[in-house]
């Protein structure tokens, strides 16, 4: 199983300090949240983890490479990126975005082999009845939940997930959190998401890390990291931290003036 670790990771966008310093290993079969408020670095962070974005300073490692010597395709092998939206300019039908997740493993035409293989993804998301629709023409849920089948049919061990469950009605949430947790179980692969619900991070992250001004802020499980002391001091907000099935369940009450 392939494990990513992030050294003291920097990175500037021009004249703007996003991240200060970042250091976090990830566990392979976890899944790890990270939250923060809107600026705090995590999708900068997400993006520095696959090298779409190259950070000022430190260093990221698959395994036991460094990620900046590696071919693109090398680690498109070990790591599925799933972007906040995706979309198509040319009408692209389900198979085709699935089948594109084969694009590390072979040469410009696909096989049978890789055709079957996605098949196999389709069904076992239940998702089969879409595969002839247009990928645009789709629901936000149905969308994320193709780009998963897209990413299991990658091979990645390690699924980069930015904001999956962003513009999603309450069903659509829990459906691709669901499934989410599903592959990292069945699989044994690693999910890594930045989320703003906090509530979705308690049920269903392993893990959490909160962001504060480009730093990890907290660190831990749930029950550790949303706290509303934390959670006050992160987000500036007055918070109840109820119990519920013996997770930590967040009701905002106010802004904090400062």
């Amino acid at each position: 199983m392939v494990t990513l670790r992030i050294k003291d990771i920097g990175f500037s966008y021009p004249g703007v300090p996003v991240l200060k310093g970042v250091s976090l290993e990830i566990i392979p079969g976890e899944i790890l949240a990270i939250v923060g408020k809107n600026g705090a670095g995590k999708s900068t962070l997400i993006k520095c983890m696959n090298r779409i974005l190259e950070p000022d300073r430190g260093k990221v490692f698959l395994g036991e490479r460094q990620l900046k010597t590696m071919k693109g395709k090398d680690i498109a092998k070990s790591m599925a990126y799933l972007s906040q939206k995706a979309s198509y300019i040319f009408p692209v039908t389900v198979f085709d975005v699935v089948l594109s997740g084969r694009y590390p493993h072979r040469a410009w035409n696909s096989d049978r082999k890789d055709e079957a293989r996605v098949g196999e993804v389709l069904k076992m998301l239940e998702l089969e009845d879409l595969a002839m629709r247009y990928f645009n023409e789709l629901s936000g849920g149905q969308q994320q939940q193709v780009l998963i089948a897209r990413a299991i049919v990658q091979e990645a061990s390690i699924f980069l997930l930015d904001e999956p469950t962003s513009d999603l009605d309450i069903k659509h949430q829990l459906e691709v959190m669901e499934t989410v947790r599903r592959i990292t179980r069945n699989r044994k692969v690693s999910a890594i998401i930045t989320i703003h619900d906090l509530n979705l991070a308690s049920r269903y992250a392993d893990r959490i890390i909160m962001l504060k001004n480009g730093l990890i802020f907290a660190a831990g499980s749930a029950a550790s990291v949303l706290t509303g002391e934390n959670i006050s001091e992160a987000y500036d907000v007055q918070v109840v931290v109820n119990q519920i099935d013996g997770k930590p369940h967040i009701i905002p009450l106010r802004p904090i003036r400062k």
